[in-house]
């Protein structure tokens, strides 16, 4: 085999010159890249090292899963409010690990049913953490992020979520041209809530309503307005989610920007996840928290 790249070129110059023998340097890589190629071709039982499978396998105790089971029974009545709301606080890591699961919403209102009873107000309840910051005090703090954005929303909840969601940046996406914004603001609130300038039964009864579980508010374009979140053309609850937390206990698929939102809310209120794959997440939720604690030594 010829491995000269010239008559005049030493041997094995086609490997060890760059650009192939044209020019004297460091070698090609021809020949690592070949025996790289080789190993990986290699059955596990010839490496010399493997490395291990790491399994993360958790569970729930059969208690909590006993639990849940005799919370479903509770008739969602006013005496029984106050032992729901304490039963459903302690199988939240039941709830953690069917999302880890990657459980359907149907799948998630089996187990917990009573996240439908009283106009959805134990989904708030029951996401708000302890250790979490609070969604109001989040939400108040968004309002300042970009205050000439989404400025014709009425509800402050909403245009809060907004203005957090424009500083998630999507990956790939333009967002000025020239220094003029390339973002179309009811688009982007689209996303986040659907305004159905309607009553709730007349949308939920229309053939051309989207059967996935979405939020919508029976107002004008950008106005106040009753609010619930729908699946599967029924209203599972009503009135509690102008902070875009309808969405949260469903693992279906959603926009990226939804995605994005929900991390950041997973991280700083809900803290169901430590923190996010996207750089620009986990960015502003530290941002958040140290605004939150210096809010705390100053008070």
């Amino acid at each position: 085999m010829n491995t000269r790249v010239t008559a005049a070129a030493p041997d094995e110059s086609c490997f060890f010159w760059r650009n192939g023998g044209k020019e004297k340097g460091p070698h090609t890589g021809l020949i690592c890249n070949r025996i790289r190629n080789i190993i990986r071709q290699l059955p596990a039982e010839h490496h010399k090292y493997n490395r291990g499978q790491i399994s993360h396998i958790e569970c729930v105790s059969t208690e909590l899963v006993g639990r849940a089971q005799l919370l479903k029974v509770l008739d969602a009545s006013a005496s029984e409010a106050d032992q729901i709301c304490k039963e459903m606080e302690l199988c939240f890591p039941l709830y953690k690990l069917l999302l880890k699961e990657k459980k359907s919403g149907t799948e998630i209102l089996e187990v917990f049913p009573h996240l439908q009873s009283y106009d959805g107000l134990l989904i708030k309840q029951f996401y708000e953490r302890p250790e979490g910051l609070k969604l109001e005090d989040v939400l108040s703090q968004g309002l300042a992020l970009a205050p000439t954005r989404f400025t014709t929303v009425e509800d402050d909840h909403i245009r809060g979520c907004l203005r957090i969601m424009s500083q998630l940046p999507i990956r790939g996406q333009k967002r000025t041209v020239a220094g003029i914004s390339t973002i179309n603001e009811e688009h982007v609130a689209s996303v986040l809530v659907r305004w159905i300038g309607t009553c709730l039964e007349t949308y939920t009864f229309s053939p051309e309503t989207n059967c996935s579980l979405h939020m919508v508010c029976a107002a004008s374009q950008m106005k106040k307005g009753k609010y619930a979140i729908i699946s599967d053309r029924k209203v599972i609850a009503e009135s509690q989610f102008r902070s875009g937390s309808g969405h949260f206990f469903s693992n279906a698929t959603k926009p990226t920007n939804l995605e994005m939102f929900h991390d950041f809310l997973a991280c700083t209120v809900y803290k169901t996840i430590s923190h996010s794959q996207r750089t620009s997440v986990n960015r502003l939720v530290q941002t958040f928290i140290e605004i939150s604690r210096a809010r705390c030594r100053n008070s």
